[in-house]
């Protein structure tokens, strides 16, 4: 019994060892995959840690090439042309490095239109980190001088005495002589006054001088246009943003005419800008004339050269006309249709320019303001009827496309944001 029991308890005894052993060994091995989980997790905080890091760094960056080209805008009066849309910048910043992309949302082209929004898109670089930032500018103006009157004009203004001019609540201005044989109800600013007549208003006289529109306005509202041919004599006509019966339409409205010779321009409804280029000429407006801009911040026109407004209050009639002018795709107020039994309002709503002499020669209506760039003497503007203008202020608080001294660009409220890649 004895010599069977003995090797009994050392097979017992041999196995509970190696268990000890195998525990004693697993757990070791767990501690070491735990210890390198732990070193592991720590190098993977560590990247986690740095990545972060350079995403933040990547992303001041970003903000700092946007920043870059904010101040490039506002140290350049002539950035638009001295710019071309694309990258303006690729640098090294910092131990990273960022780039900024420029363009316009509207139309791509940057010189075409001075208060177009311009996008910026900045991109930092910082390891693998990529981070990018966008911001939009939006441009306001000073505008011109001229444009705090109902009618300027550096020549003579001359309220002739068959006249009876209404300009209430609004100031005329001249650099040269008022002169007034009639009556007129308004005030003048003016070098010199002359005339028998009538003035109900405020008469100051003063030494300094305002000036004229920029000399680029023309040339850019001609490069924004469509040409079109309507001959010496444009009558009967509907003419807009969406609906031109000469050919293509122009999404701004805006419309060429070059001539040679004197044109009319009568029982016409345009809801446009109209560019007349016309020198030594004259355009006359006759009839029934229902104009407005179809761009609050476009002139409803500019001649080039002399002007003649015998265009009355009465009804633009189509039956009168026998023309219909709300056809399809040129609605009014949002109606079109197909007869001819509609009546419109006759009256020019907008900034009128002209850079040769005006004349008015009926009792007319402009909701609006006028500039005259005549310098002549006698009559640069001759108002020779009982003409109206309604001055609108809003073109001095928002002075059009082109009439301004100067543009400021600035971040347009609520428009950064940060870019996924």
């Amino acid at each position: 019994m004895k010599s069977r029991s003995t090797p009994n308890r050392r097979i017992v005894a041999t196995g509970r060892r190696g268990s000890v052993y195998l525990v004693v060994l697993g757990l070791s091995m767990l501690v070491t995959i735990l210890a390198l989980g732990a070193i592991a997790a720590g190098l993977a905080q560590r990247r986690s840690g740095e990545s972060l890091n350079d995403a933040a760094d990547a992303r001041h960056y970003a903000k700092a090439a946007v920043d870059m080209g904010r101040y490039a805008i506002s140290q350049d009066a002539n950035w638009r042309t001295d710019y071309a849309p694309g990258t303006w910048i690729n640098t090294t910043m910092g131990s990273g490095s960022c780039s900024l992309g420029v363009i316009d949302p509207i139309d791509g082209n940057l010189g075409n239109r001075p208060y177009d929004a311009v996008r910026l898109t900045g991109t930092g670089y910082k390891g693998k980190a990529i981070q990018m930032v966008q911001a939009t500018m939006v441009g306001s103006g000073t505008p011109i001088d001229a444009l705090q009157y109902a009618l300027f004009v550096p020549g003579m203004l001359h309220n002739m005495a068959a006249a009876t001019s209404f300009f209430a609540n609004a100031t005329l201005a001249t650099n040269g002589t008022y002169q007034t044989e009639g009556s007129l109800f308004g005030n003048v600013s003016c070098f010199l006054t002359a005339g028998p007549g009538t003035t109900y208003g405020t008469v100051n006289t003063f030494g300094s001088s305002t000036s004229t529109p920029p000399t680029t306005i023309e040339s850019m509202y001609v490069a924004l246009g469509t040409a079109i041919s309507p001959g010496i004599a444009m009558q009967q006509v509907v003419l807009t943003s969406t609906y031109n019966p000469y050919g293509a339409a122009n999404s701004d409205g805006v419309y060429v005419i070059t001539a040679s010779a004197d044109m009319t321009i009568q029982n016409c409804r345009i809801n446009g800008t109209l560019v007349v280029v016309d020198p030594g000429h004259t355009v006359t407006f006759n009839g029934s004339i229902l104009m407005s801009p179809a761009r609050k911040d476009f002139p409803v026109m500019i001649i080039d050269g002399n002007a003649i407004f015998s265009c009355t209050t009465a009804a633009l009639s189509e039956a009168t006309c026998a023309a219909n002018f709300n056809p399809s795709g040129a609605p009014y107020n949002g109606v079109s249709n197909s007869t001819m039994t509609d009546t419109y309002p006759s009256m020019i709503s907008g900034l009128v320019h002209v850079k040769g002499t005006v004349k008015f020669q009926a009792a007319g209506l402009i909701h609006g303001a006028v500039i005259c760039e005549s310098t002549a003497s006698p009559d640069a503007v001759q108002i020779n009827a009982n003409e109206e203008i309604d001055y609108d202020p809003t073109l001095y608080t928002n002075p059009p496309q082109g009439y301004t001294k100067s543009v400021t660009m600035s971040v347009q409220p609520g428009s950064w944001t940060r870019v996924v890649n």
